[in-house]
């Protein structure tokens, strides 16, 4: 099968138990804003963005059962710092939010949580480095910037599969054709 043309992935879609409950969420933590929401087909819809150049990032619809397990493993947010995802941290923390899993993957620092309907969130910033995934410990944030940085250095470096980034990304481009 041929390969599409170049694409960027832009927005998701996800069903939800509660509308008002996911929207109040991702307004008052993450700082979406409604674009558009009323009804559709038998239930509600919301298009929800941080960003006035994507009409939407996040569409919520209604028809989830109450019952029913969530069937997102993850939606991930690129931090623009270290800076900004330290400050997610902060910030959940001081929403005595339940579950916050702090995570150095090596090629990215992140942090996560879980929405109201259980739906796992990350935010994180890429590191200059590679290191084969997956790669998982506990991302210290009573450390410093600078210890923390010099940790996940250190730790990538001592991985069999250490590369700077940047040679990972032409051997991607090699092997991808």
């Amino acid at each position: 099968m041929p390969k599409l043309p170049n694409v960027t992935l832009r927005h998701v879609g996800m069903y939800v138990i509660d509308m008002d409950r996911m929207v109040g969420f991702y307004e008052g933590v993450l700082g979406f804003t409604v674009a558009d929401r009323g009804p559709f087909r038998d239930g509600e819809i919301a298009f929800m963005t941080r960003d006035p150049d994507e009409h939407h990032e996040i569409v919520f619809m209604t028809g989830r059962a109450p019952d029913s397990p969530t069937t997102v493993n993850q939606v991930s947010f690129r931090a623009d710092s270290f800076a900004d995802v330290r400050a997610t941290h902060d910030l959940l923390v001081a929403a005595r939010m339940e579950k916050i899993d702090p995570v150095d993957h090596g090629n990215a620092l992140s942090v996560y949580f879980w929405d109201p309907e259980d739906n796992r969130i990350e935010v994180y910033i890429p590191t200059p480095w590679y290191v084969a995934q997956p790669n998982r410990t506990v991302l210290d944030f009573s450390r410093s910037d600078e210890e923390i940085a010099a940790a996940n250095e250190a730790k990538c470096r001592a991985d069999p599969t250490f590369q700077p980034v940047a040679d990972w990304q032409k051997d991607f481009v090699r092997r991808s054709g």
